[in-house]
């Protein structure tokens, strides 16, 4: 039987039964988690008291309530998806910084939404923010292979942040930063881990880490030590002997708590105890991209535009998520064999 959706015009089943099923997860899930919807793809998160900043793929900040879902406020201004989010307290005001595609990073004032300044100077995307309090600094690194250290010392009385080193150590574009006393960890795209100490309103360089095989998604660190989540399928406890937990898709945040808890490209949570997978957690029904502490629950932020509030007890004992497979074969829902055929011979004479 043929199509008479236009819709489906050059799908293949398989195609069309992947939508039809993602379809029938997104409504499976609608309460799965206690899910704040938001208007766009969630690329990054940071927490203050009951408050959550997110970066978004829709050209904007958000502040969220999180005990209503609430959005708060809107930070618009970027010319490209906001990529990172980090905060500063001063002693006037709490201060919002954003990194972005445009190239740029923005410092707003948190409660009011007012832009204070724009930060020029990397030649590519920004992909990640950190802020240090002693020193005051800000740290951006970006797809142009650099990270820039921004000294914070007199923003709160309305200076620009003055860019005070540039780190040109990496190859690839530096993707994710994290801080563990004076110790800054830096991590690039070809899975490159590099260590440097602060000194002053600087860093030193100390060594270079073990490495992933490809890019490091993201950083953590815990008292155990730092941890590494990398999309070679794995996450990493830099010790010696490390502790390595396998997963079946690329590895993209880590949250180590009493269990260490990991988010997925395959769209699930893992929580493991030592290097043993104790629970998988459906839910999200895209890629998971953060995952934050608050209070006594967990935050997950995913590419399904949500944020999801988690109890432990919902991480370790997760509602099964039940929903319908879509036939390969449904003759209804996609091109015949017939068609299928036709349009592979067309390709194949265009080429």
């Amino acid at each position: 039987m043929q199509t008479t959706d236009t819709g489906l015009l050059f799908q293949t089943s398989a195609d069309v039964a992947s939508s039809a099923s993602r379809d029938r997860k997104v409504k499976a899930a609608e309460k799965i988690g206690n899910p704040i919807r938001l208007s766009s793809k969630v690329l990054d998160l940071c927490i203050h008291g009951d408050t959550a900043f997110t970066a978004e793929s829709g050209w904007i900040a958000r502040k969220i309530d999180l005990n209503t879902g609430q959005t708060r406020c809107v930070f618009r201004g970027h010319k490209g998806p906001v990529t990172s989010v980090a905060l500063a307290e001063t002693s006037t005001r709490l201060l919002l910084f954003t990194g972005s595609w445009d190239k740029t990073v923005r410092v707003w004032d948190a409660e009011s939404g007012l832009l204070l300044h724009t930060l020029t100077g990397h030649m590519d995307f920004v992909k990640s923010l950190l802020v240090i309090s002693s020193p005051p600094l800000l740290l951006s690194s970006s797809s142009d292979r650099t990270v820039r250290l921004w000294s914070l010392r007199d923003v709160g009385n309305g200076s620009d942040p003055l860019c005070v080193q540039t780190i040109k150590d990496h190859n690839r574009p530096v993707d994710c930063l994290a801080r563990q006393g004076t110790a800054i960890f830096t991590a690039d795209s070809m899975g490159v881990i590099k260590e440097y100490r602060v000194e002053g309103t600087g860093l030193q360089y100390v060594r270079d880490l073990p490495s992933h095989e490809t890019s490091v998604s993201d950083l953590a660190v815990s008292e155990e030590g730092l941890w590494s989540a990398s999309v070679d399928h794995s996450a990493v406890l830099q010790t010696t002997p490390k502790t390595v937990l396998l997963h079946p898709s690329a590895v993209k945040c880590i949250l180590p708590l009493e269990y260490t808890i990991t988010g997925s490209d395959d769209e699930d949570i893992r929580v493991w105890d030592g290097e043993r997978c104790i629970s998988v957690v459906s839910g999200h029904c895209d890629a998971i991209t953060a995952l934050r502490a608050w209070g006594g629950l967990v935050i997950s932020a995913s590419l399904d535009g949500t944020l999801r509030r988690w109890s432990m007890k919902e991480l370790l004992q997760p509602t099964p998520l039940s929903f319908e497979e879509t036939d390969l074969q449904d003759p209804k829902s996609a091109l015949t064999e017939e068609e299928e055929r036709e349009l592979e011979d067309l390709l194949t004479d265009e080429e």
